[in-house]
């Protein structure tokens, strides 16, 4: 462990220096010197964003076994981190966010309480994106109306988001068991499955019991990543801006 910390800090400046290097020292210091004092204001809103999404994590933990918020806002830099640099479709630091936790809060727990928190961040995205198409659509002044097509599209979108939501509300509750039951069926090292059993319905366990003694935390859950998601606009608003960009 003391060896990792002292390898990854280093990993991490080595690929700093790498995207320098890429993108070139005179562009970025271009860009912050038209940005200028808004950069500060975009570093806030983006601390912002990460403190709202760490809190609605937190809500995801039934109170005997909340970690504190300083803990749970490193280990959520440090999973998003690995995500980004996993090709993964952003899930790849989600374990490590329960491991890194495992000293704080039991193994299952944490297991369950990332899986509640990204399908809340999922359920509230899905609903974010449906939403501003249908503003662009409807407020807008687009040059014409707005082909069959599109509407089709737009139509279909938001069945295929509410039967995702559905989905993910739904089958999560036994995602774990479910998935080494598939295992099973397709003979996939039999040993090693049975030996996952008990823990995989020991998480899904904890799932569904939040979500039947905990409907106000999800809720909050819900409403804090809302919020992030608007804070992630905001920050894009603040950076157009700051570029000279157009917005409206």
């Amino acid at each position: 462990v003391k060896i990792l910390r002292l390898i990854l800090p280093g990993l991490g400046l080595l690929l700093l220096g790498f995207l320098v290097g890429k993108v070139g020292l005179d562009e970025i210091l271009r860009s912050l010197a038209l940005i200028r004092w808004d950069f500060a204001l975009v570093l806030l809103v983006a601390c912002m964003w990460h403190v709202t999404n760490t809190i609605a994590w937190s809500f995801a933990f039934a109170d005997a076994f909340r970690p504190r918020l300083r803990a749970l806002i490193m280990t959520k830099l440090a999973g998003d981190a690995v995500s980004q640099l996993t090709p993964l479709a952003n899930m790849g630091g989600e374990p490590l966010k329960a491991y890194l936790l495992r000293n704080q809060a039991p193994t299952s727990r944490g297991l369950a309480s990332v899986i509640i928190n990204k399908t809340a961040q999922v359920m509230t995205g899905l609903l974010f994106t449906v939403v501003g198409l249908c503003l662009v659509v409807l407020n807008w002044n687009l040059p014409q109306a707005v082909p069959l097509p599109i509407q089709i599209g737009l139509t279909s979108l938001l069945v295929l988001a509410a039967t995702l939501v559905w989905l993910l509300y739904r089958k999560q509750r036994h995602l774990f068991s479910s998935l080494l039951a598939l295992f099973r069926r397709l003979g996939l090292r039999m040993d090693l499955v049975e030996s996952k059993m008990t823990r995989a319905v020991r998480i899904d366990s904890e799932i569904s019991r939040f979500y039947h003694e905990h409907k106000v935390r999800f809720a909050l859950v819900l409403l804090f990543h809302a919020a992030g998601w608007m804070l992630g606009a905001f920050e894009t608003y603040v950076i157009l801006r700051a570029l000279g960009e157009g917005v409206s």
